[in-house]
């Protein structure tokens, strides 16, 4: 029986009056074409639709606690009544009423604890077409149903998890929050037909779970959240069904899942608002979390704070850049052969009037997560051009300066003509302001990314590929994306002094960079070893504490001028 049927018949046995579904539900099971008759477990009528009326000629009041016997809609004696045979396994039965045969599909109705709470049946003509007749009650089922994976929708999830929460007073529940990293990728390297199994099959694993005793809704497209008794969900069951394994005729690809878990304490408290916190948790996970094996986060007083603490930056963030902030901070790249600075890479830092100093771990990712990084990157890359504007303009020392773009950035349809458009409002040669990409944005969408890349190129702008190897190395990037600059960085190979294998590799990646006419500068480099290293296999640009950390303008711009009068 179609479960959207069942679903029904749970609510109107359950007697929910003072809800506006019960409303809802009687009027779909009325107009539909099938006869239905549903029955608390002591036989006694609780529904039955006015089809059944029309062909017995009997009104509603008169069935009015009518047991299952007395339901004389066919020539049928007590024991071969639907419910008696069901008792003895039998769901489906047959008979005839005035010459036409008639299919009868009998179920129990359970409620979310698994118990049984009643009976329908489900009586259909088993020689007519009723597809236009069974429109309507199709209709309320994909406004309750996920086409794909036959889990509630969201509204419908709202209304049965609050049901739930409120007719088990003394059961502890979770608010689970499941989310695939990186799904795209499955449509994009597999099909989308492989994409929507992996739903699928997501799907039945939450439905197992809960069995009957939660509630489970697919959001949208790989982002689940489903509501179910604490003592069902173990770490053991979040641990195995993190990692998804797909093999293609070329080799094998994982994709990892985070899960978020709310524990339900106020159940006053809105669906919306427990399933965000649900979301909260889940976003919490990092990939060390993920390399460590533990797929989940909980949300609690920490949580909690810290989102409080997000919630405030972001909030403040629009004044900020109003009441300019957001400072600009220099990272010079020195030569290690002639000591000097040979260009510089542009950060940003907060100085918050009331918290002081706030470095950009701590509002980068925030205002990535909230899309408000594009106006934010647009400010710093201003801000630069500003400044090296004034530089040439007072024949002053300069060196060419590289501004980062975000991923966010990749997907807004201005960057290149804002990229342009700071190139010329502050008339600088384009040299002079240099783009860095990281490889995570590539990994996110390689096409799209290695679009811009090659019109920035076209349009003079030279591009730099930052963080290789900081957790997504991959030498296709290299193969396919046309780069000017490759930056390493040195935690990639932090132990290469002690390790041969690190150092020839490192080696190797340079000689390979330098071969593909690609300049090299190596990133957080902290001493002499790592200094003399890189330089004895062909290195000599760096970025690092060992030379200097990232400095206000006035700082950076004395030691350009002090370069430039020792060089004299």
């Amino acid at each position: 029986m179609d479960k959207v049927i069942l679903e029904m018949a749970q609510t109107l046995c359950e007697n929910k009056e003072d809800n506006k579904t019960v409303e809802t539900y009687r009027k779909a099971l009325d107009i539909i074409h099938a006869f239905v008759i549903i029955l608390s477990m002591d036989k006694k009528l609780i529904f039955m639709n006015s089809r059944i009326c029309k062909i017995t000629g009997i009104s509603a009041a008169d069935y009015k606690d009518a047991s299952c016997e007395t339901l004389r809609i066919a020539e049928r004696r007590g024991d071969e009544c639907a419910f008696n045979r069901l008792a003895n396994g039998e769901s489906l039965t047959y008979f005839t009423r005035n010459n036409e045969e008639y299919e009868c599909e009998a179920s129990y109705i359970y409620n979310n604890l698994g118990e049984k709470i009643g009976f329908i049946e489900y009586i259909l003509p088993r020689n007519k077409d009723v597809s236009k007749a069974d429109r309507e009650i199709e209709l309320v089922t994909k406004s309750r149903y996920d086409d794909l994976t036959r889990l509630f929708r969201r509204d419908f999830f709202y209304d049965r998890t609050r049901w739930l929460l409120d007719h088990n007073p003394g059961v502890s529940y979770l608010m689970v929050y499941w989310n695939v990293k990186r799904f795209r990728v499955i449509n994009d390297v597999f099909s989308t037909k492989t994409g929507n199994m992996v739903l699928i099959n997501i799907g039945e694993k939450i439905k197992k779970l809960i069995d009957r005793e939660g509630t489970a809704a697919r959001l949208s497209d790989d982002k689940f959240v489903f509501c179910l008794p604490k003592n069902k969900l173990t770490e053991a069951w979040l641990r195995d069904n993190a990692t998804i394994t797909l093999i293609s005729d070329t080799a094998a690809f994982t994709f990892k899942s985070t899960f978020g878990i709310y524990e339900i304490q106020d159940r006053t408290v809105s669906l919306d608002i427990m399933c965000d916190r649900a979301k909260m948790a889940q976003s919490s996970v990092a990939e060390f979390h993920l390399a460590n094996n533990k797929p989940y986060a909980r949300y609690d007083k920490i949580l909690r704070k810290h989102m409080m603490e997000e919630q405030y930056l972001l909030s403040q963030m629009s004044y900020a850049l109003q009441e300019e902030q957001f400072k600009i901070y220099f990272q010079p790249v020195y030569d290690i052969k002639t000591k000097k600075i040979v260009s510089s890479e542009a950060l940003v830092r907060w100085l918050h009037p009331e918290k002081g100093l706030i470095h950009p771990d701590k509002f980068i990712g925030i205002f990535e997560k909230n899309g408000l990084i594009t106006q934010l990157d647009r400010y710093i890359w201003d801000k630069v051009g500003a400044i090296l504007e004034k530089r040439l303009k007072s024949k002053k020392p300069c060196v060419p300066v590289s501004v980062n773009v975000s991923r966010v950035d990749f997907f807004t349809t201005t960057l290149l003509d804002d990229l342009a458009a700071i190139i010329a409002k502050h008339n600088l040669p384009k040299n002079m302001l240099r783009v860095e990409v990281t490889e995570s944005a590539y990994v996110d969408d390689p096409g799209r990314i290695l679009t811009i890349v090659r019109e920035l190129r076209v349009r003079g702008f030279t591009v730099l590929l930052d963080d290789f190897g900081s957790g997504y190395s991959s030498l296709n990037t290299l193969k396919d994306m046309p780069l000017d600059v490759l930056k390493i960085d040195m935690k990639f190979l932090c132990d290469f002094a002690s390790s041969q294998r690190a150092g020839l590799i490192l080696e190797s990646i340079i000689t390979m960079a330098r071969r593909l006419n690609m300049e090299v500068i190596a990133e957080g480099v902290e001493n002499d070893e790592q200094a003399d290293f890189l330089l004895k296999v062909g290195c000599s640009k760096v970025q690092g504490f060992l030379y200097a950390k990232p400095m206000p303008e006035e700082e950076f711009m004395s030691k350009l001028d002090a370069q430039s009068q020792k060089g004299k």
